[in-house]
């Protein structure tokens, strides 16, 4: 999803009151070592938060006093470090008219939205030192990218998209998830 779209509150939420464990915020690790199965390694484990969760009991209670800017996942049990099969990919969009509409994708869509997704980071795109006018180095060579194709090519996931109020949204991410 974009930036602002829920991404983190969604996966706060799923953790802290439905026992979801995150493997990261923005930064996750994709293992493609093995072409037929893509796991999902690890990742950044401090994350935002936004005012729905600042009184949360787990969190409270390994921060009674001041809440730093960024949670540390580890320390508040909610973190996952053992590497696990991507099954499911979906893509967060804004509800602009409420529809509370979410779907299935065809694989071969999604294969491409996602090929996208994971492409952007590793250009870099967004990416950039705005004061020295410089962007960073991409990491998408020719080389990869054909591999990464391979490796989506082997994949048999199940792509939707998520839209609607957030509620709603995390009763819908977690029967994806379960395979519902």
């Amino acid at each position: 999803g974009s930036p602002k779209s829920g991404k983190t509150s969604l996966s706060l939420e799923l953790a802290l009151e439905r026992g979801f464990t995150l493997y990261g915020d923005d930064a996750v690790k994709l293992n493609f070592s093995d072409p037929s199965h893509i796991q999902i390694s690890g990742g950044n484990q401090f994350v935002g938060y936004k005012k729905r969760h600042i009184e949360h009991p787990t969190i409270r209670s390994h921060y009674p006093q001041t809440l730093p800017r960024y949670l540390d996942t580890a320390k508040l049990g909610i973190s996952q470090t053992s590497p696990t099969a991507l099954t499911t990919v979906v893509f967060l969009e804004p509800d602009l008219f409420d529809s509370n509409k979410s779907s299935c994708l065809p694989p071969e869509l999604g294969k491409i939205l996602f090929y996208e997704a994971v492409s952007r980071e590793m250009r870099s795109a967004g990416y950039c030192l705005v004061r020295a006018s410089l962007p960073l180095p991409s990491l998408d060579r020719a080389q990869e990218s054909t591999y990464f194709l391979n490796c989506l090519q082997k994949q048999n996931f199940k792509f939707s998209t998520l839209t609607g109020n957030f509620d709603k949204m995390v009763n819908h991410l977690e029967d994806l998830i379960h395979g519902k």
